[in-house]
């Protein structure tokens, strides 16, 4: 049996990337929307309640074109979204990792990257309250792309980076946190 189902959306093209379950019981959508925002495409979450009413959005994003590709609940209560940017960094697209706030306020963003296209996939907290990411660069080794991880600390900083790969195209879809001993 069908509880509910919605629509949003405004006059350009918007679609969904993620859902997911808040402790609260609600839900939060992830997408992208050219209606609102800064333009080209921007970052979309959207805040449910359990009935499927929309209690909040926002969008991040700037002139360039950025896309999502997960949300998670972080320990505080408060998101993090991966996702890509055309609009800030180094090259055509970069990792971008944004932290909210429980009410979707923006605290910090941080982007990663170099000359070639990278795409981040998926995004964990991990078990020190930092962040591991996910996904393919082809601006660390391989112009075809490799394999690339990196760790960051609770503000997003970088501890360190890995790229895998071989001379084909290589590239991460998820990670997860493996538990040893």
């Amino acid at each position: 049996k069908q509880e509910w189902d919605k629509t949003f959306g405004e006059k350009d093209s918007d679609y969904g990337s993620s859902i997911m379950q808040t402790s609260d019981g609600g839900y939060m959508g992830l997408g992208n929307t050219d209606s609102k925002g800064a333009g080209n495409g921007d970052i979309w979450m959207i805040k449910f309640n359990s009935k499927g009413n929309k209690q909040w959005d926002k969008t991040f994003g700037g002139k360039g074109s950025d896309y999502s590709t997960s949300i998670i609940q972080t320990a505080d209560g408060g998101y993090m979204i991966s996702g890509e940017t055309e609009s800030i960094g180094a090259g055509k697209r970069d990792f971008w990792i944004i932290k909210a706030n429980n009410k979707g306020i923006k605290q910090w963003d941080k982007n990663f990257g170099g000359k070639g296209g990278d795409y981040l996939k998926s995004v964990i907290q991990t078990s020190d309250g930092g962040y591991m990411i996910a996904g393919e660069t082809s601006s660390k080794r391989d112009q075809w792309g490799d394999y690339w991880i990196i760790k960051t600390n609770n503000n997003g900083d970088k501890q360190w980076d890995k790229t895998f790969g071989s001379r084909f195209t290589d590239g991460a879809s998820s990670v997860i946190q493996a538990k040893y001993g």
